[in-house]
């Protein structure tokens, strides 16, 4: 009894390794049926394209004819002159602005009082008003002596 039961199994095993065999060939066979449909319905649709680009047929008309315009649409010159003149007035004035920024010169001593945050001791006089102040000496001493007083008593004042 043996036999028939070994006999029985093997068969079995058989069958089963057959039916997975069967069950993946079928698999197969509905992945290439899937493949063929997608190349049937891409050469489809390039065959159809490429008759449509072989077609000379054109399906335009003239609504109307062109106009030429009275004037030019472009150039504007008075609207390009305005814009210039704005940009330019513009761009003057910033640059005039940064040069001031960025010039650290010292010109008077309300430049210095401003920049050192402290009071001026004193402030030498240049050329120019030395001459200027001698020239008016020469020209009425005496008015040059009561202002020169008049400055030394303020000064003292102080």
């Amino acid at each position: 009894m043996k036999t028939t039961e070994a006999a029985y199994a093997e068969q079995q095993t058989k069958i089963l390794g057959m039916q997975r065999a069967k069950d993946e060939l079928d698999l197969l066979a509905k992945d290439v049926a899937l493949k063929q449909s997608l190349v049937e319905g891409a050469s489809g649709k390039a065959s159809s394209l490429r008759l449509q680009g072989q077609a000379s047929t054109v399906s335009a008309s003239v609504v109307d004819e062109a106009a030429v315009p009275d004037k030019p649409v472009f150039p504007k010159v008075p609207q390009i002159m305005a814009i210039s003149v704005a940009a330019g007035i513009a761009l003057g004035l910033a640059l005039s602005m940064l040069a001031e920024m960025l010039d650290r010169r010292v010109r008077s001593a309300a430049d210095l009082e401003f920049a050192a945050d402290a009071k001026s001791l004193g402030v030498l006089m240049s050329r120019r008003s030395r001459s200027r102040r001698r020239r008016v000496a020469e020209s009425n001493p005496i008015a040059f002596v009561s202002a020169a007083a008049a400055l030394r008593s303020e000064r003292a004042a102080s």
